[in-house]
């Protein structure tokens, strides 16, 4: 990602990739530090269709203050449609509901 923000003309300078977490919610955290380092309000949020809705809720409750441009990889070979569903894609959808579920448990969305 960061090469290709570069490769459109994106100054480094403009460019946070050192953001090392395990957890949505603590990525959230560090960004929101990040952004109010750097003077930011906007930023762009490339990640998988179905974990944008959990990362559009942790943002909105954890740091209101930024406005997040969410943009989904438009062909993910995870998510990819095909018939019949495989055991991986399922897991991917039972993995970000069960996302969802902890996250509002803890407060965190």
């Amino acid at each position: 990602m960061e090469a290709l923000a570069k490769n459109i003309g994106i100054p480094a300078s403009d460019l946070s990739t050192e953001i090392l977490v395990t957890n949505t919610y603590d990525y959230v955290l560090q960004v929101r530090e990040i952004a109010r380092r750097q003077g930011w309000h906007r930023l762009l949020l490339v990640t998988s269709p179905y974990h944008t809705r959990r990362a559009d809720l942790v943002f909105r409750r954890n740091a209101p203050e930024l406005t997040v441009f969410h943009a989904p990889v438009p062909q993910s070979g995870y998510y990819a449609r095909s018939e019949p569903l495989t055991l991986r894609q399922i897991r991917g959808v039972l993995h970000e509901f069960l996302g969802l579920l902890f996250y509002w448990i803890k407060g965190w969305i």
